[in-house]
């Protein structure tokens, strides 16, 4: 039903976000850069279009595009520029 498979995705995200917690309290604890890629990715889901689209067709991995997003994310985290 609509209403369960909404229920499950707002689920999901809300994991995700307190696995990101964690995550981030790790990296601060230990000094290191945390690049925020559940962020990075919003919107760039399997029903975005085109080149918004980052998840391949396994519903799991980066296609092209999410891997170039990847690489902005990261570089960005690093150096503080955009390209």
């Amino acid at each position: 039903s609509p209403i369960l498979t909404e229920s499950l995705r707002m689920m999901g995200l809300a994991n995700l976000g307190t696995m990101n917690e964690a995550i981030a309290g790790a990296a601060a604890d230990g000094g290191a850069t945390l690049v925020d890629f559940h962020g990075g990715f919003l919107g760039h889901g399997m029903n975005a279009a085109g080149d918004a689209r980052w998840i391949s067709n396994d519903c799991t991995h980066p296609n092209d595009a999410g891997h170039h997003g990847l690489r902005q994310l990261e570089w960005e985290a690093l150096t503080g520029e955009r390209y």
